[in-house]
């Protein structure tokens, strides 16, 4: 059994009451009035966070078999309760299966959505893909720089974005890839449930383009353009920001024709921002992604570019 839940991003609900999702980062948030609770969660190889108000623990990773997670000894307050996985992971999936009180406990209803909803569209980069350590696949989706942008603005956030994935070619295969971002994100056909965002931000290409073959400037356009076709099917009032790579240079230079053609065909709320390089003096991540440090000034950068027109929030 499920309290009521608030779930911002892409999920589904399986025939024996449970919630499903794939996408990395996706959380569910809960109020809990009472002294503790049980959970009932899986997800191959995925690594859960459960935050109890200021207050976080990681499990995993996890296995295919469920575990049970009992939470006691809280004070007998309201709780702010997040289930969130924090791995990079887009293929595997969860399922949370049950969260109960304990004896004497209640769950409220649902915490009301925040104002602002983000999504987040793109790759390793997005994900926060190894931005923990240099030598080994240690991440945080939740020390990307799309949370810490969600979290200036007090927003919810959702993250679709596969690590190696990218626009008409993915990471080491040959133009075009059989499945690419573009593909995989939803349509309006999909069975998902969430929730439409106001502001969708773009950071995609570097995949594209890392090593040849390259796919052709035409091919590379025109499936950016089919991505920002489905993202205004699935958001119709949304503003969209797209983030150009500093390197590879032709990522950013395609990204920035395919803004200016969307411009020319009469684009709304659409605005482009081409990110600083990665400052080589700071701590890289696994694999020469960002680190910590670099998600922190991509954070920087995109908030000065949306901050003309959504509130900040100063950092705590």
């Amino acid at each position: 059994m499920l309290p009521a839940l608030h779930i911002p991003g892409p999920h589904l609900r399986d025939a024996g009451g449970g919630i499903l999702w794939t996408w990395p980062g996706i959380y569910a948030e809960a109020i809990l009035k009472g002294t503790g609770f049980r959970l009932c969660i899986r997800g191959p190889g995925r690594v859960l966070r459960l935050s109890i108000d200021q207050t976080t623990q990681d499990f995993g990773p996890l296995s295919a078999e469920p575990i049970s997670i009992v939470q006691d000894g809280l004070s007998a307050d309201t709780h702010l309760i997040r289930i969130q996985m924090i791995d990079p992971e887009a293929h595997a999936p969860c399922e949370l299966i049950s969260c109960e009180p304990l004896p004497g406990g209640l769950f409220l209803p649902a915490p009301q959505p925040r104002s602002q909803h983000f999504e987040f569209v793109g790759d390793s980069w997005t994900c926060g893909f190894g931005n923990r350590s240099p030598d080994r696949l240690d991440s945080d989706c939740t020390l990307a720089f799309p949370a810490l942008v969600a979290k200036a603005f007090q927003a919810d956030y959702a993250l679709l974005a596969i690590s190696g994935y990218g626009i008409a070619k993915n990471f080491g295969d040959e133009p075009p890839s059989p499945s690419t971002l573009v593909d995989r994100y939803p349509t309006l056909h999909d069975p998902l449930y969430y929730r439409r965002a106001n502001q969708v931000v773009v950071l995609a290409g570097e995949n594209d383009f890392s090593f040849a073959p390259e796919p052709s400037d035409s091919l590379f356009i025109s499936r950016y353009r089919e991505l920002l076709g489905k993202i205004r099917a699935r958001h119709p009032q949304a503003s969209i920001l797209l983030l150009a790579v500093t390197r590879p240079h032709r990522a950013a230079q395609l990204t920035e024709a395919v803004y200016q053609l969307e411009l020319a065909d009469q684009a709304k709320d659409l605005q482009i921002l081409r990110l600083p390089n990665l400052n080589p003096e700071f701590p890289f991540g696994y694999l020469a992604h960002p680190g910590l440090a670099h998600h922190r000034l991509l954070a920087d950068t995109v908030i000065g570019g949306l901050s003309h027109k959504i509130a900040v929030t100063p950092r705590g």
